[in-house]
């Protein structure tokens, strides 16, 4: 019905034109409101869209490819990458798995070991430097001073074992010399006591030289080794407490750094396992297989087909499969006013270039709440493709949608408008030829003719301006 309404339209208004200059009689008239646009034909929603998502860094570089616009099968394989930087990253990356994990393992034992040891060794550097300190007071208090009388004591025995001896000796000569003969046997006894004497002193100056000794240099030098025994002994303890708490904390960071590496290393691993999966596509199901995919909203095709050796970029898509029972759809994107005139579900027709003939009914599918980020909105619409003129996806068409219709308007040329401080007005002629300004509310446009809602009448004639005011 709407179709045959244009030729309507355009020769009422051809009618109005023709009435004498500056002078529109107003009569309901149909009025329709289009607006046109460019659409490029397009996968359906139903599509899906091919596009490769790796977790790892991979090149994916095509071995095989089907080619562009051909007819698939369920299963049949649509791509396959070559699998060489794969299969070395995944060898490499299993051995780290491993060598990670054992790592680990390692370092657990150890800290377990060393937080088992730690407290022990630091117990044992405890007594000993309290053993140390013990042993020195001890020798400072008791020990040094008992040393020094024992030496001076055995010097003192020496001493009177010395003159013991020598006044035995005097008693015996003064004995014998009162004898008028010195019997053998008392020569025997004599001499004896002479050895002994001599014994004496040699004793007494061996324990002469061993007091001396032990006074200068034995006892300062015990005293010297017990307070460098316990200095060495509190610096180890002291070390130990601050650097063995240290040491722990340490391996327990390089334990938490091995798991994170050791997580890293399996997460590595996981993600070229999953990328593995996707070295071969396959048809999801019977349909075609395009080079190419849809962007924002367009269609984008692919500059040129295809070919083994080309790498993919990583979560761009680069081909399309459509089911075999889907329709083509048109995609469009809609300046600010158009997209603002127009209604879901608004009807139109859209004309394949070259084939003029054939008007292709068109509908809004859907049409975007949001706005893009140049200012446009975009559109899909379904349409009923003919069976002689199916088009090709990437291929535009010129779209004609139906925005407003009223079989009875009363309609005006826009430019019998003027604005003021009331509103909109024209100037109205009336019985006795003279004219008068008639305020009214505007309604669409289309085109340099405007849709008048309320304020004028059937019957009443418009002036407009003249040509040259």
């Amino acid at each position: 019905m709407i179709r045959h309404a244009f030729p309507l339209i355009a020769a009422t208004f051809a009618g109005v034109l023709a009435c004498p200059a500056a002078e529109i009689p107003i009569q309901p008239q149909p009025f329709t409101v289009t607006r046109s646009f460019t659409a490029t034909v397009q996968p359906p929603n139903d599509a899906r869209i091919i596009r490769i998502d790796p977790k790892s860094s991979v090149a994916f570089i095509i071995d095989t490819i089907v080619g562009h616009g051909s007819t698939v099968t369920q299963g049949d394989e649509l791509v396959r990458f070559n699998a060489r930087d794969l299969e070395s990253k995944l060898t490499e990356a299993t051995q780290s798995a491993a060598l990670t994990a054992l790592a680990v393992a390692q370092a657990e034992d150890e800290l377990a070991h060393l937080e088992q040891t730690t407290p022990h060794k630091l117990d044992a550097l405890r007594r000993a430097a309290a053993v140390a300190k013990e042993d020195r007071e001890q020798f400072d208090t008791i020990l040094r001073q008992s040393r020094e009388q024992q030496a001076t004591q055995q010097l003192e025995r020496s001493k009177q074992s010395l003159a013991n001896q020598r006044e035995e000796l005097r008693q015996l000569r003064k004995m014998y010399e009162a004898d008028d003969l010195t019997e053998e046997t008392e020569e025997i006894i004599l001499s004896r006591q002479e050895y002994l004497v001599a014994s004496a002193e040699h004793d007494l100056r061996m324990a002469t030289l061993e007091r001396d000794h032990t006074l200068a240099t034995l006892l300062p030098r015990e005293a010297a080794a017990l307070i460098e025994k316990e200095r060495e002994s509190a610096d180890a303890l002291r070390a130990a407490e601050s650097g063995m708490p240290r040491a722990l904390e340490k391996k327990r960071l390089e334990l938490d750094a091995l798991r994170s590496a050791a997580a890293r290393a399996k997460q590595t691993l996981a993600d070229l396992e999953h990328d593995r999966s996707l070295l071969v596509i396959r048809a999801p199901g019977d349909g075609i297989f395009l080079h190419g995919a849809v962007e924002n909203g367009r269609w984008i095709a692919s500059p040129k087909p295809m070919r083994p050796h080309q790498s993919v970029e990583a979560h761009q898509a680069f081909a399309t499969w459509i089911p075999k029972s889907s329709s083509l759809v048109l995609s469009a994107t809609l300046d600010e006013a158009t997209a603002r005139a127009l209604k879901p579900q608004a009807a139109g027709t859209a004309i394949l270039p070259g084939r003029e003939d054939l008007e292709i009914p068109v509908q809004m599918q859907s049409l975007g709440e949001t706005p893009l980020p140049d200012g446009s909105t975009s559109a899909i619409l379904g349409a009923q493709w003919p069976n002689e003129a199916r088009p090709t996806v990437g291929s535009s068409v010129e779209v004609r949608i139906v925005a407003h219709h009223a079989d009875s308007a009363i309609v005006i040329p826009t430019n019998a408008l003027r604005f003021g401080p009331r509103g909109w007005s024209v100037e109205v002629k009336l019985a006795n030829g003279a004219s008068e300004r008639r305020n009214v509310m505007r309604g669409r446009i289309s085109g340099d003719r405007t849709q008048i809602r309320s304020g004028l009448e059937p019957g009443q004639v418009v002036i407009t301006p003249d040509a040259g005011s």
